[in-house]
C-alpha cells in the first residue's frame, strides 16, 4: 500500500505510460467486443441452421 501513491505519481508524471495504459485498455475493450460479436454471429447462425432443418414430422 505504501508503493501505491508513488506509482500513481509516476504514472501522472510520465505521459507515455499513461497513453500506453489507455491504448492497452481500449485494445482490450475492442477485442472483447469483437469476440462477443463473432460469438453472437456464430450462435445466431447455429440457431438458424438448426431451426431451418426439417424434422420428419414437419416434412411435407
Amino acid at each position: 500500500m505504501f508503493f501505491l501513491p508513488r506509482l500513481i505519481q509516476r504514472i501522472n508524471s510520465s505521459l507515455t505510460l499513461r497513453f500506453s495504459l489507455l491504448y492497452g485498455f481500449l485494445g482490450l475493450v475492442i477485442i472483447i467486443f469483437l469476440l462477443g460479436f463473432i460469438f453472437l454471429q456464430v450462435m445466431g447462425h447455429c440457431m438458424l441452421s438448426s431451426s431451418s432443418k426439417l424434422t420428419p414430422w414437419q416434412s411435407v
